[in-house]
């Protein structure tokens, strides 16, 4: 948010500071209200895959770095998260 801020001509220390009081409130806030009213899902737990494959985690990290390349290429803004994110999403 402060990069696209900072391009709009907002005072980055004001967006900084309210990123980090959205952070905060959903971090701390949520899930405290969440526990007090007693709301919890449906879903059961299925634990995940610990499996660990070196080649392929190799082949994840070559991926994302290309996407964010792709992406930085293209300039788009924060390319490195956001062409990773999108070669890693599935």
């Amino acid at each position: 948010m402060t990069v696209l801020g900072e391009r709009f001509g907002a005072r980055v220390d004001r967006v900084a500071a309210a990123q980090s009081l959205r952070i905060l409130i959903v971090v701390a806030v949520v899930p405290a209200a969440y526990a007090t009213l007693g709301v919890h899902g449906s879903d059961l737990y299925i634990p995940g895959s610990r499996a660990f494959a070196p080649g392929g985690f190799v082949l994840l990290m070559a991926a994302t770095a290309a996407g964010g390349a792709l992406a930085a290429a293209l300039r788009v803004p924060n390319a490195f998260m956001l062409g990773s994110l999108a070669v890693a999403i599935r």
